[in-house]
């Protein structure tokens, strides 16, 4: 909500601006009702009191409605305003006429009410210039000739005629009687000018163009009751609606609209304008024809008059109308070939080429311009008619410029934006471009290096690695000559001393083999030899092998075979290495006493092998983290071992297309859950050997 001072003040002059709205309808509403409502031989109240006060609230409405908001080009109004005026010292003598009883013909009101119908078309033509001035073409122009033309045929026939033929009628009778419809049709020509030029749909301006139109509805009343109509109650009854919803039209808001908003005459449908066109050049011979079948006077000069008129006019309108199709359909065509240029162009500058190539390709006149400027250029010209920015990363880096009168601005518009809008989408698409193959680039610098580094790597594990296991395999052959006595009996302490050496050469053989395995792992390039395998039997010759190390520590080893796999291909090898390193992890965390279960079963399409113990358990936060590289748990702090097993049994159960998993309570026991998708093979099934990436 708008709590500064400007905003209050707005607000309440809206709100008293709505109140004096209100107030003018209730008051004009009571007038019509109660001039209805008055019998006609009270002349005095009807034609003194009730007529003239409803004029003078139009008169005064149209006054506080330009003081009120301001429009610009005010004259438009006082005009109009200045009309009701003479409506109203018209009505004041009429009523002084018949208030004495006197129906004279001509009179001196007549002065005032002829005088009315100029100040309106005065009025309205000096809206109609501003709004032109804003961008009305000359379309309007012809839609309100045609309407003009007919509707003064119409007048032509059943008005002047009949008034010329009236005998009875002196000369200014006649002439006076005749000033009326041709002042009608003079206000017409500039309300439909208006109307058919620009955009009415606002209140005030339909509530003005409604009360212009009683006022031609109440006046062809009149017309047909001098030539002999009663019709005089709804007569007055016509012009009394329409004169004050035309003061109270100037009491809205949107009455600025009359000289400041011209819409789009050209956004109309082509339809309904190709349907009116059809439809007014019937008109005339269908005057003619009712005419006739009346048996009245012919009106053929007129009637053919009128059509000639017509169809120049409807031919001329058809012409704008195809010169508007032609050059929309030049335009998209234009929007076509700039898109297709903006596809192929290479760079940013080709992108600005196209660009002003589809500006110049706009039809133009001396005159008239259109260009693309950059922002590293010479800047903005000080003015122009039109600009649409052309941005990048949404900062701008140009403008579309354009400077021509105000029709075709209106018809270039749409143009101009969508080039400024195609030309930044462009530009966003180049740079995209240009980034990806930037970022593609150093990826590919960025992997080569990478790949430089892995080789690096895996030739300084694999050097480092030989040259560590060298003096190892000596260090670990001179002990076991001591420890089997071939230089001399060691006593028990130097046994101890050489027995803890043995284990650590071992320990760090077994460290450096797991780094070599880790390595060809990690740089995918493990070789795996793929052949039948009873994964059953496998576990039992594991389980065999590793039970001298369970039996010293105290723990027992059981196999189970709950339902025998089928053979299925698999490196037998690796899986016995991934097999020993689920063992010697339940052996080493499980104290003596404990038991280490290993479980085959078939699952479905699986063979599942679960290595279970009774150990320390691990600790529930750290499961996540337990088949990362070098990752030991809190409870293996006292433990030896390289946080490398149960990465490397990973990596060899994903390699054959398996998993593993992981349940563990703390002081209870850990079970490691392996699964490896079972394959058909037959006994002709072939040694497979092939480089498997992880």
């Amino acid at each position: 909500m708008d709590a500064s001072p400007q905003g209050v003040t707005e607000r309440r002059s809206g709100d008293r601006g709505g109140r004096l709205l209100g107030w003018a309808l209730a008051t004009g509403l009571g007038l019509c009702i109660a001039f209805v409502a008055t019998p006609s031989s009270w002349v005095v109240l009807r034609e003194l009191v009730i007529y003239p006060l409803a004029e003078v609230v139009a008169v005064t409405s149209v006054l506080a409605g330009v003081y009120r908001y301001r429009p610009s080009h005010p004259q438009a109004w006082l005009l109009i305003g200045a009309g009701l005026f003479a409506f109203l010292i018209a009505d004041v003598i009429w009523g002084s006429y018949r208030a004495l009883d006197l129906d004279p013909f001509p009179s001196f009101a007549d002065v005032f009410y002829l005088a009315a119908y100029p100040l309106f078309a005065t009025g309205i033509f000096i809206a109609t210039s501003r709004r032109k001035a804003l961008g009305v073409d000359l379309r309007a122009t012809i839609d309100a000739a045609i309407i003009t033309v007919i509707c003064a045929l119409i007048v032509w026939v059943y008005v002047i005629v009949p008034v010329v033929h009236d005998d009875q009628l002196s000369t200014l009778e006649r002439i006076v009687t005749l000033l009326y419809p041709l002042a009608d049709l003079l206000l017409l020509a500039a309300a439909t000018r208006f109307v058919t030029g620009s955009s009415w749909n606002m209140q005030a301006l339909r509530v003005l163009v409604l009360g212009f139109l009683l006022l031609f509805v109440g006046d062809t009343i009149f017309a047909l009751n001098s030539a002999g109509t009663d019709q005089e109650r709804v007569w007055d009854t016509a012009l009394l609606v329409g004169i004050l919803m035309i003061g109270v039209a100037a009491l809205d808001p949107s009455m600025r609209a009359l000289t400041e908003e011209p819409g789009d005459p050209a956004a109309r449908s082509d339809k309904a304008r190709r349907l009116f066109n059809a439809c007014a050049i019937l008109v005339p011979p269908l005057i003619l024809i009712i005419e006739d079948l009346r048996g009245g006077p012919t009106h053929r000069a007129a009637g053919a008059l009128a059509l000639i008129l017509v169809s120049l006019l409807v031919a001329a309108r058809s012409q704008f109308m195809t010169a508007g199709a032609e050059r929309a359909a030049s335009r998209e065509a234009m929007l076509s070939r700039y898109a297709a240029d903006l596809l192929a162009a290479a760079d940013r500058g080709q992108l600005f080429d196209a660009a002003r190539r589809a500006l110049s390709a706009l039809p133009k006149s001396p005159d008239e311009r259109a260009s693309l400027v950059l922002d590293a250029e010479h800047g903005l010209p000080r003015q122009n008619d039109f600009s649409a920015a052309v941005t990048l990363r949404g900062e701008r880096v140009g403008v579309i410029v354009a400077e021509a009168a105000p029709a075709t601005l209106r018809r270039w518009r749409e143009a101009l934006t969508t080039i400024a809008t195609q030309l930044s989408i462009a530009l966003e698409r180049d740079w995209l471009l240009a980034t990806e193959q930037q970022t593609a680039q150093s990826l590919m610098e960025q992997n080569a290096r990478l790949r430089e580094l892995d080789g690096m790597k895996d030739r300084f594990v694999s050097a480092v690695s030989h040259e560590l296991r060298t003096p190892l395999t000596s260090m670990v052959g001179y002990l076991e000559l001591l420890i089997g006595g071939e230089v001399g009996e060691l006593n028990a302490e130097q046994a101890r001393m050489v027995g803890i050496i043995e284990r650590n050469c071992r320990r760090l053989n077994q460290l450096i083999d797991e780094i070599l395995v880790t390595a060809q792992l990690e740089s995918g390039r493990a070789q795996y030899t793929f052949t039948p395998v009873d994964i059953a039997r496998l576990a039992a010759k594991q389980i065999e092998s590793i039970v001298p190390v369970a039996e010293r520590k105290g723990v027992r080893v059981q196999l189970i075979v709950e339902s025998q796999p089928p053979p299925f291909p698999a490196d037998e090898m690796r899986l016995g290495q991934l097999l020993d390193n689920l063992l010697s992890n339940a052996i080493k965390f499980t104290p003596a006493g404990g038991t280490v279960t290993v479980k085959v079963a078939r699952r479905a399409d699986t063979a599942a092998l679960e290595v279970g113990d009774t150990g320390v358990g691990i600790p529930a936060e750290e499961i996540d983290q337990l088949f990362s590289r070098f990752y030991r748990t809190s409870t293996a702090a006292t433990t030896p071992g390289t946080g490398l097993g149960l990465w490397i049994a990973q990596s060899i159960a994903k390699a054959h297309g398996g998993k593993i998993s992981v349940a563990s309570r703390m002081n209870v026991g850990t079970t490691f859950d392996v699964q490896l998708p079972l394959r058909a093979v037959d006994a002709a099934t072939p040694v497979e050997q092939r480089e498997v990436r992880t």
